[in-house]
This record gives C-alpha cells, sequence and structure tokens, in this order.
C-alpha cells in the first residue's frame, strides 16, 4: 500500500461486455471492479498491474480510482512446477520455497493440458498461512500482458488537473462563453461529477438564460445507462421549463423539478453523482418562491425525509464519493435550515449523518465547509457534535481549529442569546480542546461566554433533561465545582437529591454498553471521586463508582491501539479494581501492535511481582504459541498467579488458562510414578494419574525421567508437545536437616536423605536445591523445603522439593517455630544455630515469645549444643526477659 493508502493488485478478470471484473490483492483475496473506476483511457485485460483504493457499496467491496501500473512493482517469484493435479499443483521457487497454486489462478486464463511437470512459471504475491506458501496469482513465465485495448465509449478524460480547473471554471465563471465553453469540455469527457455545478449554474441569473438553456442540454450528454439517461432527460425538460418561467410566480418547471427529485423513481444506481446533483438542485429550488411554498406545507416533511436518509444511508454505507455527499448535504441543510424549511427532518437526519462519520473522513472534507456556514446552522451543528466526541476532536486538529473556532465564535458572538442547553452541549467540546491545535488564549476566550452563562440553576434544569448527554452532564458538573459552586448547590436536599439521581442514571449510561471516551470517563471518575467526602453521598457513589468501572474495563476491551495507551497514561496502576484482568484480556489480542504491547507490560510491570513475569510469560507465548518452553512458562506464572490467593491474580490467570484453551493447549502434572519397559523393550515414564506410559524422548530434561520427579505434560489437540519441569505445588515450607552424605543414586543422580521436624526421613536431589548450589552439603546442615508423599513402592515416605539450603532474614519465624515444636532434637538444635548465625535485625521480640514456650530438657539441650559465641547472642537476645 503507498502513502495516500491505495493498493497494488493484478486484474484477474474482466468482461468487456458488462465492464466489470475483479482485482486479486496482494492479500490473495479478490475485489470487484467496475470499468467506470478507472482512471485512463485504456481499457482492463487481464493481467495488468494496477493501483486502486478499497471503497464499499451496497453489495460489498469494490475497487475504486485504479490506475494502470508498472508490471514490475509486482513481487515476482521464477518457479518450477514439481506437482500437478486437476485443482492446481505446487512449484518449487529459486530460493527453495515449495509453493501451492491453483489452475483458477493463473492469469491468463490456462485450459488444463496447458501445464506440465517441470514447467517454469511465476508466482506472484506469495501468501504465508499455517499449511505454508500460496500462491494468489500465477503466470508463464516471462509473461507481459498484451497491450489494453482503447475504450469506445466516451470516458472522462486522462488530465484530472485539466478537468478540475474547468470544472472551477463552470463554478465561478461570470461569462457565458467560459460555462458555456467548459462544460462543452467535460460533457464530452463524460465527467460525470459536471452535474451538480450544471444543475447549480443553471439557476444562476448572471448567466444569460440562453446560456443556462444549454447547460440544460449538456445535463443530457453526461452518460450513464438507460436508466439513469431516462430519469435526466425528463428532469431537463423540467429545468427547461423553469428557466423560461423564472420570472413567473407560479414556476410549473421548478415544481416539476422538485417532484420528480423527491419521487420513489429517483435512480438507485450511480448515486455518487445523482445525490449531489439532486442536492445542488434541492438547494436551489428552495429559492423559488413556488418550490418554497410546497416545502413549507404540512405534507412536506413526510416526502422529503425518505430522500434524506438516502442520502445519510449512502454516507453510513461509506459507498463510493461519500465524502463529497456529505459536505454537499451539510452545505445544502445548512441552506434549507436558513430558509426556515424542512427543520424537523433536517434535525434527525443531521444527527444521524453525524452519527455514520468517523472523525478522518470529516477532517479530510473539512475544508469543503469553510466559511460556508451560517451561523443559524452553526447552532444546530456544533452541539449536535458534542454527542460525537472524535468528531470534535478532528475539529479541532491542525489544519481544522481555524474552521472550529470560527464557527463556536459565530454562534456566541450572534445578536440572539445563546440558550443554556446550547453553552452545556459547547462546554465538554471546550474543555477537551485545551493543549490541542487550538492556542489555550483562544480556548479561554471562548470558554468565558459559557461559564459565566451558566449558572447552577441551569445546570440543575439541565440535569432533569432526559436527552441530555452524559458528558455534557459531567462537564457541568465538573464545571461547578472548579467555580466552586457545587458545594453551594449540594448544600440543599432536593438539589443534592436531583444531582445524586442523575449521576447514578449518568453512570448506568456511561458505563458498559456506551463505550465513553476517555475525557468523559476521566472526568465523571474525578467528579464522583471528590465528592466521596461528603457523609451523605458515601453510600450512592460506591454504586455509581462501581458502574463507572465497568464502563472503563469495558473501554479496554473496545480501545485500539492507540486509545490503550492514552488510557494506561491516565490510570495508575491498580488504581482501578479489576483492571488488572481486563488488560490481561488485551495481552491476548493479537491485533494489537509492538509499542501498545510493550506499554501493556510495563504497566504490569510497574504492579510488580507476579504481575511483571505473568505479562512477561503471557507477552513471550504470544509471541511463539508453539514454543514448548514459552507455553510452559505461561503456565507456571498462571499457577503462580493463582497460588496468590489474590482475586485479581485468579482472574489474570483465567485469562491465560482461556486463551491456552482457545488453541487447545492443555496440561496435566504430577509425579512420575515409575519407569518401566514398553511393548517395544523401550522405557516409558508413567505420570501420576495419567494412564499412558510417556517415552523418554519427549522429556526436556533428561533429569526429569525418573521416578519422583514433579513435571508437567503439555498438550496440544490430543498431541503430545512435550514434558517439562514443573514447581511441586507449595504446600508451606518445613526444615529439616540433611541425615549422612550426598551419594550418587543407580541413575547417576546425587541424593540425599533429609530429617524433617517430624523425625521423618524425606529423599530429595541435589537437582531440585533453588538456594545454596554455590556451596558444599555438610551431614546435619539445615534445609527449608516443601514436602509430599512419594509415589509407587519406594524405601521412602517423603520426597522434598523447592529445597533451599540458605536462609535470611524472612526466615526468623520459620526457624523458631521449627526450633520449638521439631520432634527431633537434631532438626531443633540445627534451627537455632541457623537463626543465631542470620544476618539483619535480630528481632527480639520473635526470640523472647518463642523461647519460654521450651520444655526445660529441650532448651538445656539446646543450650549444651550451642557454642559460646551462640549462647552469648543468645543471652543477649534474651536479656530483655531478665530486667
Amino acid at each position: 500500500m503507498d502513502g495516500d493508502g491505495r493498493e497494488l493488485g493484478i486484474i484477474k478478470f474482466y468482461n468487456p461486455r458488462k465492464g466489470y471484473g475483479f482485482i486479486t490483492r496482494s492479500d490473495g483475496s479478490d475485489v470487484f471492479f467496475h470499468l467506470s473506476h478507472f482512471r485512463t483511457s485504456a481499457s482492463p485485460a487481464p493481467g495488468c498491474a494496477v493501483r486502486f483504493q478499497v471503497g464499499q457499496n451496497r453489495e460489498g467491496l469494490t475497487a475504486e480510482d485504479i490506475s494502470l501500473a508498472a508490471l514490475d512493482e509486482v513481487d515476482r517469484y521464477d518457479a518450477r512446477i514439481e506437482l500437478l493435479d486437476d485443482d492446481g499443483g505446487v512449484a518449487l521457487t529459486d530460493d527453495g520455497f515449495r509453493v501451492k497454486f491453483r489452475r483458477a489462478d493463473f492469469v491468463p486464463h490456462l485450459r488444463s493440458e496447458s501445464l506440465r511437470v517441470g514447467d517454469e512459471i511465476e508466482l506472484n504475491f506469495l501468501i504465508e498461512d499455517e499449511r505454508g506458501f500460496r500462491a494468489a496469482v500465477a503466470r508463464p513465465d516471462n509473461w507481459t500482458p498484451e497491450p489494453v485495448a482503447q475504450r469506445t465509449e466516451r470516458r472522462e478524460g486522462d488530465d484530472e488537473e485539466e478537468n478540475r480547473r474547468l470544472l472551477g471554471i463552470l463554478y465561478k465563471t461570470d461569462l457565458d462563453e467560459e460555462a458555456s465553453h467548459a462544460a462543452g469540455l467535460l460533457a464530452e469527457r463524460n465527467m460525470r461529477a459536471t452535474l451538480s455545478a450544471l444543475v447549480s449554474r443553471v439557476f444562476d441569473r448572471r448567466l444569460s438564460p440562453d446560456t443556462r438553456r444549454e447547460l440544460v442540454d449538456r445535463i443530457r450528454q453526461v452518460y450513464f445507462d438507460d436508466e439513469v439517461q431516462i430519469y435526466l432527460s425528463q428532469m431537463a425538460d423540467a429545468l427547461v421549463r423553469a428557466v423560461d418561467e423564472e420570472d413567473q410566480e407560479t414556476s410549473t418547471g421548478a415544481v416539476a423539478c422538485l417532484k420528480l427529485l423527491l419521487a420513489e423513481g429517483f435512480p438507485v444506481r450511480w448515486t455518487q453523482y445523482l445525490l449531489p446533483f439532486g442536492l445542488s438542485l434541492l438547494r436551489n429550488l428552495a429559492a423559488v418562491p413556488a418550490c418554497h411554498n410546497l416545502l413549507s406545507s404540512e405534507d412536506s416533511d413526510a416526502e422529503a425525509e425518505p430522500w434524506l436518509q438516502r442520502v445519510v444511508r449512502h454516507v453510513e454505507q461509506r459507498r463510493s464519493g461519500y465524502g463529497y455527499v456529505m459536505t454537499t448535504a451539510i452545505a445544502t441543510m445548512d441552506d434549507l435550515w436558513s430558509r426556515e424549511l424542512l427543520h424537523a427532518p433536517l434535525r434527525r437526519c443531521l444527527a444521524r449523518l453525524l452519527a455514520s462519520l468517523d472523525a478522518e473522513s470529516l477532517a479530510n472534507q473539512l475544508h469543503h465547509l469553510r466559511d460556508r456556514l451560517s451561523p443559524g446552522f452553526t447552532r444546530l451543528l456544533v452541539p449536535t457534535l458534542s454527542g460525537h466526541p472524535d468528531l470534535a476532536n478532528a475539529l479541532a486538529a491542525p489544519g481544522n481549529a481555524e474552521t472550529f473556532t470560527s464557527w463556536v465564535e459565530s454562534l456566541l458572538d450572534g445578536e440572539e442569546p445563546v440558550p443554556a442547553e446550547v453553552l452545556v452541549s459547547l462546554l465538554p467540546l471546550l474543555q477537551e480542546i485545551r493543549g490541542k491545535a487550538i492556542d489555550a488564549e483562544v480556548v479561554q476566550r471562548l470558554m468565558e461566554p459559557v461559564t459565566t452563562g451558566l449558572s447552577p440553576d441551569d445546570v440543575l434544569r439541565m440535569l432533569r433533561d432526559e436527552d441530555l448527554p452524559e458528558r455534557s452532564g459531567w462537564a457541568c458538573l465538573w464545571h461547578l465545582q472548579n467555580q466552586g459552586q457545587l458545594e453551594a448547590l449540594l448544600a440543599d436536599a432536593d438539589a443534592r437529591t436531583e444531582v445524586t439521581h442523575w449521576l447514578s442514571r449518568a453512570a448506568e449510561r456511561t458505563a458498559p454498553s456506551a463505550a465513553p471516551d476517555e475525557q468523559q470517563m476521566n472526568t465523571a471518575l474525578r467528579l464522583v471521586e471528590s465528592l466521596r467526602t461528603r457523609d451523605e453521598l458515601r453510600v450512592e457513589l460506591a454504586g455509581i463508582g462501581a458502574n463507572l468501572f465497568a464502563g472503563v474495563h469495558h473501554r479496554i476491551e473496545q480501545a485500539s491501539a492507540a486509545e490503550l495507551c492514552q488510557m494506561l497514561d491516565q490510570f495508575e496502576p491498580g488504581e482501578l479494581p479489576g483492571l488488572s484482568a481486563a488488560l490481561t484480556r488485551r495481552l491476548n489480542d493479537t491485533s494489537l501492535d509492538e509499542a501498545a504491547r510493550r506499554r501493556l507490560v510495563a504497566w504490569f510491570v510497574e504492579l510488580g511481582a507476579p504481575w511483571s513475569e505473568f505479562a512477561a510469560a503471557f507477552v513471550t507465548w504470544r509471541r511463539a504459541p508453539e514454543d514448548r518452553p514459552a507455553v510452559n512458562d505461561l503456565i507456571t506464572a498462571l499457577v503462580a498467579a493463582e497460588g496468590t490467593g489474590d482475586p485479581e491474580a485468579a482472574a489474570c490467570a483465567a485469562v491465560a488458562r482461556e486463551a491456552l484453551r482457545a488453541v487447545d493447549i492443555s496440561w496435566h502434572e504430577g509425579f512420575v510414578v515409575s519407569v518401566q519397559a514398553g511393548p517395544d523393550g523401550q522405557q516409558r515414564a508413567k505420570l501420576q494419574g495419567f494412564g499412558i506410559l510417556l517415552p523418554q524422548r519427549i522429556f526436556a530434561e533428561k533429569a526429569d525421567f525418573a521416578p519422583n520427579r514433579y513435571v508437567r505434560l503439555l498438550l496440544r489437540r490430543g498431541m503430545a508437545m512435550g514434558v517439562e519441569t514443573a514447581g511441586a505445588p507449595e504446600t508451606g515450607y518445613v526444615c529439616g536437616r540433611l541425615d549422612g552424605p550426598l551419594f550418587i543414586d543407580d541413575r547417576d543422580a546425587i541424593v540425599g536423605m533429609l530429617v524433617d521436624l517430624h523425625g521423618a526421613g524425606c529423599y530429595f536431589e541435589l537437582a531440585s536445591l533453588r538456594s545454596g548450589q554455590d556451596r558444599a552439603l555438610d551431614d546435619g546442615d539445615l534445609l527449608r523445603f516443601t514436602r509430599m508423599a512419594s509415589v509407587g513402592e519406594q524405601p521412602y515416605q517423603w520426597v522434598a522439593f523447592n529445597v533451599h539450603a540458605e536462609f535470611g532474614p524472612d526466615d526468623l519465624p520459620l526457624l523458631l517455630e521449627t526450633m520449638v515444636t521439631a520432634s527431633d532434637a537434631g532438626v531443633a538444635l540445627a534451627a537455632a544455630r541457623q537463626a543465631l548465625a542470620l544476618g539483619g535485625d535480630p528481632r527480639p521480640a520473635l526470640w523472647l515469645a518463642h523461647w519460654p514456650q521450651l520444655s526445660a530438657d529441650r532448651e538445656a539441650a539446646l543450650r549444651g549444643g550451642l557454642d559460646e559465641t551462640a549462647l552469648s547472642r543468645l543471652d543477649a537476645l534474651l536479656a530483655p526477659a531478665s530486667d
């Protein structure tokens, strides 16, 4: 795709008799096109490379604004056919890729017998999917398209700059000769966009009647199809009569034009040209007294609204030329509004028209509306925009700010006072554009008549209006809060009840379904937070805040990547309950770009453990969903998050489980019960509670292929991805001493036996040591570990996991508890020695709490086993007990 949004494609098929065909896009899909959208005078031919823009009509996507491109612009891959079948085959490219192709995708179309294994061909638009590469277009080797034929019927000229120049002359000139010459050339080139200019000048008395009659004849010459030509011929007959009768009070020709325009027989095709033609005609007919009287009648609303709604539907459906239709429609609505015609239909159609627009569309067409709107219509347009903050932001963007400012100024500087309803709608718009392209002083100047014109009574009256947009209400209350007037308003019990009622209703509407903008949500949250200090509002605000939080969560799910980053800048980590789970769902969103994903991870990092590890594992897995270690790391982080007991962590883990389940990944973890020979004589491991024997080749670590190893079997769609090391479930740490030296068992693993605080033997492997790997372990050393009952027929009852040979200050409570409760005297003595050897704060209060719990025999045994240095330290810690 090039800088102006135009795509590169290849014409796959074209029917010259019907004038349509299909273009293959670079992603392999096909898009419909019609001859009328070709820029050049040449006819399309299969195999031609073209550039085009993607539009939409009632049937779906369509290619528009099509021009020929050089064939060398298309990626070309030389290949040789290796395999053929009835549908297509496989070709090997020169750089070693095997690519599938279909016979139906050959350009030009080939018969079945035209291809042979070994033939050299050319492939275009290679598409990679889960099954490998496929070609969207294929050709014979070194094939080039034949020269395209010249069109035999009238089409638009090649020189677009010249066409635009001629249109400008036709619209603006006061000279009959110039207007006639420009109209003649444009009609010869079949410039369909000329229709709007022609009908506008037909009613322009600066041109002579003869010239205007000539322009009517040019309308007949612009060719569409037979149906449209019949309609235009009928309209031209009525227009000639309108020109002849322009000085008469009753113009039967103008009335006939109006009735023909609003009739059900208005053509349904070519509306990108006919709707602007009709809008320009309606605008000019409104100035004719006979038509003005008809449009002022009681029945006119019902007759005109269906036609105006057809215009709105064209814009809503993003059909060809919808931007020009939109600006022409707004200009026409302005003219009708100023003439006090069709006010009710115009209100409804304008609201629907603006609701259908996006910010980019409005910004791109805004220059057509600059300085063309009357103050009266601006009073209708600008408040309507308040319901669409994205459109207002587009108006305040660079390049458009001057236009928006002039609109607001014309609205505020009028002779008539501005109603409070309009001021209320303006307030959120002006708050949003602070700090944007519009200068802050200009915004402040615009704000002054708004803020001074809104009293607390006005705001309270506005809040009673069920149709008041939520964003306007939030902005007004926040305005009163900033002005120090809200406290006085809430001091009145009746006013407080009304405000609370509005807050509750607005929070429900603002939250999830409305998907509000961040500015509105931020204002609402700040307002609710500022009011929580009032005791009489605390209970009501709790529920209101919950609804607003729900709105934030919904917005997170719906926001684009850019919007999501803006939200994260507004809300601090941990500020809103449940926010982490909502953001985890977005981590699972494959459409996020890398910048947004990094911003999300940074947000989780600010939360700290286990969030940062969880988010990092989630992103790593999303980048490589087939990578076995990445899957295992995500599951490990998921289990750790669930183990915190934090409901929000559990909610995040649930999202991760759903994401894994969505790609058919499941797992089973537990002990290796035993290793036994399989039917083929090969060794197999039996996993606890899982009736299948696992071969050693799928174990990531050979050391795990042994009894009593705690492992995780990863599965996808019933297929084994592999066996990975897994941490045994945390059951709480206990202390034990090493009983005897370490030794090498029959599997060549370094193992040892521990005696726990109950005196039971506990088997452990040096591979399970998690701290203290750099030191030698001696008989009697104290270790911290978790334990689980051994499985299978083993000579030991317990197995130690997560073993630590080092202790820190945080382990002091565990060591003192072991010293007091251990039934094995050796474990108790080792715990006391280790506790006295700890660095950092000795925390005498803990010693004073635990030492008195010792029996006299235990205390004597401990003192007898300690050296002089340890005894001195112990007496210093216990000294407060003797004071």
